[in-house]
């Protein structure tokens, strides 16, 4: 999973004889691009991937706080 920003390519459509683009995937909001498809071959407006939100919370290695219960 890697973190992409809003109008970051995401991948390219292409036809096979003529390598021409038909389709250029754009993130549609700042998130963590997921689940991209195990098709070699796709169609134009077939969905690919997705790029899901997320809030970071802390950089990688920062051990973060246990929530307090109530207990």
């Amino acid at each position: 999973c890697d973190e992409v920003k809003k109008g970051d390519q995401l991948f390219e459509v292409r036809d096979f004889q003529t390598l021409d683009i038909l389709e250029t995937g754009i993130a549609p909001h700042d998130g963590i691009f997921y689940g991209i498809t195990q098709f070699p071959t796709a169609k134009p407006d077939q969905s690919l991937c997705s790029v899901v939100k997320a809030e970071k919370l802390a950089e990688a290695g920062v051990e973060l706080e246990a929530p307090r219960t109530l207990l």
